[in-house]
C-alpha cells in the first residue's frame, strides 16, 4: 500500500451507506415472520466494521475513524483525513467505497455499480507529490466532470466522487469545488486547490 506502514498510519473509512448487502439481509429477517437476526450480521452491519476488521488486520493502533454522510461522504471523509493527518501531524490514508444497492434498498438509495478509492494524505510537505489546500464556504456546489466516463461513475455511485481530486491531479486543474452538506438546508462547498 502506497509505500506506508500499515501499523502506524491514522485511516478514515468512508461510505455512504455502509455494507448494504448486510443491511438487505437485515431488513429481510425482520420483515420475515422468522425474526431470528443473525448476532454475526448485526455485528457486521455497523459502519465502522471496516476500519476496526482494517485496524485488526494490520495491528494498527492509530487514531481510526468512519464517516458517512451519503452523497456527501467522500467530501466530509476528505476533510476529516486532512484534519487528522494535520492534528495527528501523521500520514493519514482515506478508503471511501459503497456496493451497488439492491430493490427494495435501491428506490432510497440508488447506487447502481460499485467503487472503491484510496488515498495518502501526508501533514508533511516536503516529500509529498502534490500539495493542496482545501477551505469551506456556506453555498451550494455542483461538480460535474467534462469526462463522459467519470461523470457516469459520479452519478452512479456517490463513492465515486472521489474521482474528481483524481482528475484536479490529472488533468493539472488549478481547483475544483465540491458538494458538501450536513442538512438539506445548509449547504456548503469544499474547494481543494493544487499549490
Amino acid at each position: 500500500m502506497a509505500n506506508v506502514d500499515e501499523a502506524e498510519v491514522c485511516s478514515v473509512f468512508s461510505s455512504a451507506m455502509g455494507d448494504n448487502h448486510i443491511t438487505d439481509a437485515i431488513c429481510r429477517t425482520l420483515a420475515d415472520e422468522n425474526d431470528i437476526l443473525s448476532p454475526t450480521l448485526f455485528h457486521n452491519s455497523v459502519h465502522n466494521v471496516t476500519s476496526g476488521y482494517w485496524c485488526i488486520a494490520t495491528e494498527n493502533r492509530q487514531p481510526s475513524t468512519f464517516v458517512s454522510c451519503f452523497k456527501h461522504s467522500f467530501s466530509l471523509a476528505l476533510v476529516e483525513t486532512v484534519a487528522t493527518a494535520l492534528s495527528e501531524q501523521k500520514t493519514t490514508v482515506l478508503a471511501i467505497y459503497d456496493t451497488a444497492f439492491a430493490m427494495p434498498l435501491f428506490d432510497i438509495c440508488p447506487i447502481r455499480e460499485d467503487f472503491a478509492a484510496g488515498f495518502v494524505i501526508d501533514p508533511d510537505t516536503d516529500s509529498a507529490t502534490w500539495t493542496f489546500e482545501i477551505s469551506m464556504r456556506p453555498e451550494g456546489a455542483t461538480y460535474q466532470s467534462k469526462n463522459t466516463y467519470i461523470a457516469e461513475r459520479i452519478k452512479n455511485n456517490p463513492a465515486a466522487l472521489a474521482l474528481s481530486l483524481c482528475e484536479l491531479i490529472s488533468e493539472e486543474q488549478s481547483s475544483i469545488c465540491l458538494p458538501m452538506g450536513f442538512a438539506d438546508d445548509q449547504h456548503q462547498a469544499l474547494t481543494i486547490r493544487l499549490c
